[in-house]
Protein backbone atom coordinates (compact mmCIF):
# COMPACT_ATOMS: atom_id res chain seq x y z
CA UNK A 1 0.00 0.00 0.00
CA UNK A 2 1.06 3.52 -0.69
CA UNK A 3 1.16 5.63 2.42
CA UNK A 4 1.25 9.82 1.16
CA UNK A 5 2.18 12.31 2.93
CA UNK A 6 0.59 15.14 1.61
CA UNK A 7 2.52 18.57 3.23
CA UNK A 8 0.80 21.98 2.82
CA UNK A 9 1.20 25.67 4.75
CA UNK A 10 -2.26 27.33 4.86
CA UNK A 11 -3.29 30.51 6.78
CA UNK A 12 -6.78 31.10 8.22
CA UNK A 13 -8.50 32.69 5.69
CA UNK A 14 -8.19 29.62 2.67
CA UNK A 15 -10.18 25.92 2.77
CA UNK A 16 -8.44 24.35 0.25
CA UNK A 17 -8.28 20.87 2.05
CA UNK A 18 -11.59 21.18 2.98
CA UNK A 19 -12.62 22.52 -0.93
CA UNK A 20 -10.17 21.07 -3.16
CA UNK A 21 -8.15 18.64 -1.59
CA UNK A 22 -10.38 16.08 0.54
CA UNK A 23 -12.78 16.15 -2.43
CA UNK A 24 -9.66 15.01 -4.54
CA UNK A 25 -8.12 12.63 -2.80
CA UNK A 26 -11.18 10.85 -1.51
CA UNK A 27 -11.97 10.43 -5.36
CA UNK A 28 -8.24 8.66 -6.30
CA UNK A 29 -8.98 6.56 -2.64
CA UNK A 30 -11.51 4.89 -4.46
CA UNK A 31 -9.59 3.51 -7.20
CA UNK A 32 -5.91 3.04 -5.68
CA UNK A 33 -5.04 1.99 -2.67
CA UNK A 34 -3.29 4.90 -0.88
CA UNK A 35 -3.59 5.56 2.81
CA UNK A 36 -3.57 9.66 2.68
CA UNK A 37 -1.60 11.59 5.52
CA UNK A 38 -2.18 15.34 5.98
CA UNK A 39 0.46 17.52 7.61
CA UNK A 40 -1.25 20.84 7.85
CA UNK A 41 1.29 24.05 8.66
CA UNK A 42 -1.10 26.56 10.12
CA UNK A 43 -1.99 29.70 12.34
CA UNK A 44 -5.81 28.78 11.95
CA UNK A 45 -7.89 28.89 15.36
CA UNK A 46 -8.35 26.06 17.00
CA UNK A 47 -12.08 25.32 16.18
CA UNK A 48 -11.18 25.26 12.10
CA UNK A 49 -8.21 22.72 12.93
CA UNK A 50 -10.51 20.42 14.90
CA UNK A 51 -13.26 20.76 11.84
CA UNK A 52 -10.83 19.66 9.64
CA UNK A 53 -9.78 17.00 11.92
CA UNK A 54 -12.86 15.37 12.24
CA UNK A 55 -13.83 15.67 8.58
CA UNK A 56 -10.72 13.86 7.82
CA UNK A 57 -10.90 10.78 9.48
CA UNK A 58 -14.86 10.97 8.80
CA UNK A 59 -12.88 10.21 4.98
CA UNK A 60 -10.53 7.80 6.09
CA UNK A 61 -7.22 10.58 6.22
CA UNK A 62 -5.04 11.55 9.02
CA UNK A 63 -4.65 14.89 9.58
CA UNK A 64 -1.67 16.50 12.20
CA UNK A 65 -2.04 20.46 12.24
CA UNK A 66 1.21 22.42 13.00
CA UNK A 67 1.44 25.78 14.62
CA UNK A 68 3.50 28.37 12.49
CA UNK A 69 4.74 30.62 15.21
CA UNK A 70 3.86 34.62 14.36
CA UNK A 71 5.60 35.73 16.75
CA UNK A 72 8.25 37.74 18.09
CA UNK A 73 7.57 38.72 14.29
CA UNK A 74 6.06 36.60 11.84
CA UNK A 75 9.03 36.60 9.61
CA UNK A 76 11.30 35.34 12.13
CA UNK A 77 7.82 32.79 12.88
CA UNK A 78 8.17 31.85 9.41
CA UNK A 79 11.92 31.05 9.89
CA UNK A 80 11.38 29.06 13.46
CA UNK A 81 8.63 26.75 11.77
CA UNK A 82 10.40 25.93 8.52
CA UNK A 83 13.13 24.70 10.74
CA UNK A 84 11.31 23.12 13.22
CA UNK A 85 8.98 21.66 10.43
CA UNK A 86 11.60 19.75 8.49
CA UNK A 87 12.39 17.79 11.92
CA UNK A 88 8.87 17.31 12.65
CA UNK A 89 8.15 16.00 8.52
CA UNK A 90 11.47 14.11 8.90
CA UNK A 91 10.39 11.98 12.28
CA UNK A 92 6.73 11.66 11.38
CA UNK A 93 7.77 10.24 7.34
CA UNK A 94 9.95 7.59 9.62
CA UNK A 95 7.73 6.81 12.16
CA UNK A 96 4.52 6.43 9.66
CA UNK A 97 6.67 4.19 6.67
CA UNK A 98 5.63 6.99 4.32
CA UNK A 99 6.89 5.98 0.93
CA UNK A 100 5.27 9.25 -0.77
CA UNK A 101 5.16 12.87 -0.10
CA UNK A 102 4.14 15.28 -1.78
CA UNK A 103 4.94 19.19 -0.63
CA UNK A 104 2.11 21.46 -2.06
CA UNK A 105 3.88 24.83 -2.46
CA UNK A 106 6.74 26.82 -1.38
CA UNK A 107 6.88 26.96 2.00
CA UNK A 108 6.43 22.86 2.19
CA UNK A 109 9.06 22.50 -0.14
CA UNK A 110 11.84 24.37 1.80
CA UNK A 111 10.96 22.40 4.26
CA UNK A 112 11.21 19.38 1.66
CA UNK A 113 14.52 20.64 0.42
CA UNK A 114 15.82 20.25 4.23
CA UNK A 115 15.39 16.66 4.61
CA UNK A 116 15.18 15.44 0.99
CA UNK A 117 18.76 13.75 1.22
CA UNK A 118 17.90 11.85 4.49
CA UNK A 119 14.36 10.17 2.78
CA UNK A 120 15.37 6.71 1.56
CA UNK A 121 13.21 5.03 -0.74
CA UNK A 122 10.98 7.97 -0.76
CA UNK A 123 9.25 9.54 -3.76
CA UNK A 124 9.08 13.20 -3.70
CA UNK A 125 6.14 14.93 -5.57
CA UNK A 126 5.94 18.87 -5.91
CA UNK A 127 2.72 20.33 -6.18
CA UNK A 128 3.84 23.63 -7.42
CA UNK A 129 0.45 25.59 -6.87
CA UNK A 130 0.45 27.35 -9.99
CA UNK A 131 3.20 30.21 -9.91
CA UNK A 132 2.83 31.55 -6.25
CA UNK A 133 5.68 33.71 -6.11
CA UNK A 134 4.47 35.86 -8.78
CA UNK A 135 1.30 35.99 -7.45
CA UNK A 136 3.12 37.71 -4.57
CA UNK A 137 4.36 39.64 -7.14
CA UNK A 138 1.41 40.50 -8.91
CA UNK A 139 -1.11 40.74 -5.52
CA UNK A 140 0.95 41.07 -2.54
CA UNK A 141 3.83 43.24 -3.25
CA UNK A 142 6.96 41.01 -3.52
CA UNK A 143 9.61 42.56 -5.19
CA UNK A 144 11.37 39.86 -8.08
CA UNK A 145 14.43 41.77 -6.75
CA UNK A 146 14.31 41.26 -3.06
CA UNK A 147 16.09 38.72 -1.10
CA UNK A 148 13.06 37.38 -0.08
CA UNK A 149 12.12 36.49 -3.51
CA UNK A 150 15.53 34.87 -4.66
CA UNK A 151 15.50 32.97 -1.82
CA UNK A 152 11.93 31.37 -2.18
CA UNK A 153 12.51 31.34 -5.79
CA UNK A 154 16.23 29.52 -5.23
CA UNK A 155 14.01 26.79 -2.98
CA UNK A 156 11.47 26.26 -5.45
CA UNK A 157 13.45 25.56 -8.18
CA UNK A 158 15.94 23.07 -6.16
CA UNK A 159 12.45 20.49 -5.50
CA UNK A 160 11.56 21.73 -8.62
CA UNK A 161 14.50 19.82 -9.59
CA UNK A 162 14.95 17.55 -7.46
CA UNK A 163 11.11 16.04 -7.48
CA UNK A 164 10.20 12.67 -8.74
CA UNK A 165 7.04 14.63 -9.96
CA UNK A 166 5.81 17.94 -10.48
CA UNK A 167 2.31 19.01 -10.60
CA UNK A 168 0.67 22.41 -11.94
CA UNK A 169 -2.35 23.46 -12.60
CA UNK A 170 -1.56 25.64 -16.08
CA UNK A 171 0.23 25.05 -19.70
CA UNK A 172 2.24 28.60 -18.44
CA UNK A 173 3.14 27.15 -15.62
CA UNK A 174 4.87 23.98 -16.92
CA UNK A 175 6.50 26.32 -19.98
CA UNK A 176 7.87 28.44 -16.89
CA UNK A 177 9.20 25.31 -14.08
Amino acid sequence: MTKLLFITWDGPQTNYLEGLFFPIFDAIRKNVNIDFHIIQFTWNNKDNIQHLKKLSEKLGFRYSAIEVSRRPHPALGVFCSVYTGAKQIRKYIKNNQINVVMARSTMPAIMLNRIQNQLKNVKIIFDADGLPLEERIDFSGLKKTSFQYKILKSEETRLLKNADAVLTRSHKAIEIH
